[in-house]
C-alpha cells in the first residue's frame, strides 16, 4: 500500500519539521515510572490468599469430579446434546459485558451455532447478566461434554479452571490472548504481580497437552509459541459488526482520548507526558480523557496524577469505566484517540476507533504495530516527539483526512466476516486432523 506508507511517512516529515527548540528534559523521558519494592509482608499474605483460594478451587473441583463419575450431581447433569452436532465448546476465566476477551468468545460462540455446531461456554465468573448463558467450569466435566474439544482463552492467572481442563480427557485448544508479564507489576501490586508469574507458569502447563493453539495478533502467535506451543495459528480477536450508518467522528473537542485501564504496561505517563509537551508547544487547553478502571493498581494510578501536577498539565479527566454509549460519544468528540502502551495484546479501541474515523496516534510496540498495520504506528521513546506527530495529525486537515482513509482500510482486516472465515477455517483443519488421527 504505497499511498498508505507515503500518508504515514509525509506524517511524520511534517512531524519532524514542527519543532525548532528540542523539548524540555523532563517531556522527553520515555522510561516508565520507577517505583519502590513492596514490602514482602504483601507478597506473603498475597501468597496465603492464593493458597486458600487454590485449596477451595481444588477442593470443589475433586467433588464435581467424583459427582460427575457417580452421576449423583444436579450441577453436573442435564446438558442436553442436540443429535447429529459436533461439539466446540469454549472456556474463559471471567466473562462480562463491555470485555474484549468475553466479546470475542461470545462472538466465536455465536459464530460456531451459526454454522452448525453445538457450542456452550464455560467460566468460572459469570456477570449476572449472562447467568442464562454461559455455564460454571465445574460443568465442563459433565459427561455429556467432557470429550469434546474445548477452546480455552489464556489471558489470566485461572488455577481452578486449568485443574478442571487437565482431568478432562477431550482435545484442549488455546485461544491465546497474552498476559501482561509481571515485571510490569512490581512495586505496584503484590496481587497483579503474583497473578501474572502464575498466569505464564499454566499458559508453559498448558501448552504441554493443548493440541494447538490461535493468538489474536502476530505478537501474540510468538509469545504462545515461546511458552511451548508449536501449533500457533493468527486469527484475530472477532468483533462484533459494524453498525451500519453509525456517526463517524466529528472531533473538534480539545483533547485525545485513551480506553485502558490504569495499568503501567498501558504507559498512561508516556501519555501524560506527550499532551504535557503538547499543551506546552501547541496549545495550553489541549486535553486528555482517561477511559477505564483503576481497580487494584491505585499505586500506579496516584504515581500517574502526581505526574500531572508535577508536569503543571492541565485538563486532564479520568471517568473511570463508563458504559459503551458514554465511551462512543467521548471517542465520536475527541481529536484523536492515543495508544502508548508498551505491551498489548490486540488493543481493540484502536480498530474502534478505525471503525467511526477517529485518527490513532500510536507507539509501535508489541501487537499495536500489527493492529495498525499501515495506519499511524510511531516507533519512538520521546513523548515530545510523539506530541508533534499528534499536533500534525489535529491541525493538518488534509493529512488527518488521508490517515482517517488508510484506517478505514486497515479496519476491513478485522470485519467479522473475514475473521469469521478464517476461524472456520482453523476449527475445519483441526477437525480434519482429529479425523486423520482416529481414523
Amino acid at each position: 500500500m504505497e499511498s498508505a506508507t507515503s500518508t504515514r511517512a509525509r506524517i511524520v516529515a511534517a512531524a519532524q519539521r514542527l519543532r525548532e527548540v528540542d523539548a524540555p528534559a523532563e517531556l522527553r523521558i520515555g522510561t516508565p515510572i520507577g517505583f519502590a519494592p513492596l514490602p514482602r509482608r504483601a507478597f506473603v499474605e498475597m501468597k496465603a490468599l492464593v493458597a486458600l483460594t487454590r485449596a477451595a478451587g481444588i477442593a470443589r473441583s475433586v467433588r464435581a469430579s467424583a459427582e460427575a463419575r457417580i452421576g449423583r450431581s444436579v450441577e453436573v447433569a442435564g446438558i442436553e446434546v442436540p443429535v447429529g452436532k459436533p461439539a466446540r465448546h469454549q472456556a474463559i476465566q471471567s466473562i462480562r459485558p463491555f470485555d474484549a476477551v468475553s466479546n470475542d468468545a461470545l462472538a466465536i460462540q455465536a459464530l460456531l451455532r451459526e454454522h452448525g455446531y453445538f457450542s456452550e461456554i464455560f467460566a468460572e465468573h459469570i456477570h449476572p447478566s449472562l447467568r442464562d448463558a454461559v455455564w460454571p467450569i465445574d460443568r465442563l466435566l459433565d459427561p455429556n461434554v467432557r470429550n469434546a474439544p474445548v477452546l480455552n482463552h489464556v489471558c489470566v492467572q485461572a488455577p481452578r479452571l486449568t485443574r478442571i481442563l487437565e482431568q478432562r480427557p477431550g482435545p484442549l485448544h488455546l485461544r491465546f490472548h497474552s498476559n501482561t508479564p509481571p515485571e510490569w507489576f512490581i512495586g505496584i501490586s503484590a496481587g497483579f504481580e503474583v497473578s501474572a508469574r502464575q498466569g505464564w507458569a499454566e499458559m508453559k502447563r498448558m501448552s504441554r497437552y493443548a493440541t494447538s493453539a490461535i493468538a489474536d495478533s502476530a505478537h501474540n502467535v510468538a509469545e504462545a509459541q515461546s511458552v511451548g506451543i508449536k501449533d500457533v495459528t493468527l486469527v484475530p480477536i472477532v468483533l462484533e459488526p459494524a453498525v451500519e450508518g453509525v456517526v463517524r467522528a466529528t472531533g473538534g473537542g480539545g483533547y485525545s482520548v485513551i480506553v485502558a485501564r490504569t495499568a503501567p504496561n498501558k504507559r498512561l505517563d508516556f501519555s501524560i507526558r506527550t499532551i504535557a509537551a503538547y499543551q506546552r508547544a501547541y496549545d495550553p487547553n489541549f486535553g486528555l480523557v482517561i477511559i477505564g478502571s483503576e481497580g487494584g493498581l491505585e499505586r500506579y494510578a496516584d504515581a500517574c496524577r502526581a505526574l500531572v501536577d508535577e508536569l503543571g498539565v492541565s485538563n486532564v479527566r479520568w471517568t473511570g469505566l463508563v458504559d459503551e454509549a458514554e465511551k462512543l460519544d467521548l471517542l465520536r468528540n475527541a481529536d484523536a484517540y492515543l495508544c502508548t502502551s508498551d505491551h498489548e495484546g490486540f488493543c481493540v479501541p484502536i480498530v474502534e476507533s478505525f471503525r467511526i474515523g477517529l485518527p490513532v496516534v500510536a507507539r509501535a510496540t508489541s501487537a499495536v504495530t500489527g493492529t495498525c498495520g499501515e495506519a499511524l504506528a510511531v516507533d519512538t521513546d520521546d513523548p515530545s516527539y510523539l506530541a508533534d506527530v499528534l499536533r500534525v495529525v489535529v491541525t493538518d486537515d488534509a493529512l488527518r483526512g488521508e490517515l482517517i482513509g488508510v484506517q478505514d482500510e486497515e479496519a476491513k482486516r478485522f470485519d467479522p466476516a473475514v475473521v469469521g472465515q478464517q476461524l472456520l477455517a482453523w476449527v475445519d483443519a483441526q477437525t480434519a486432523r482429529s479425523d486423520d488421527s482416529s481414523g
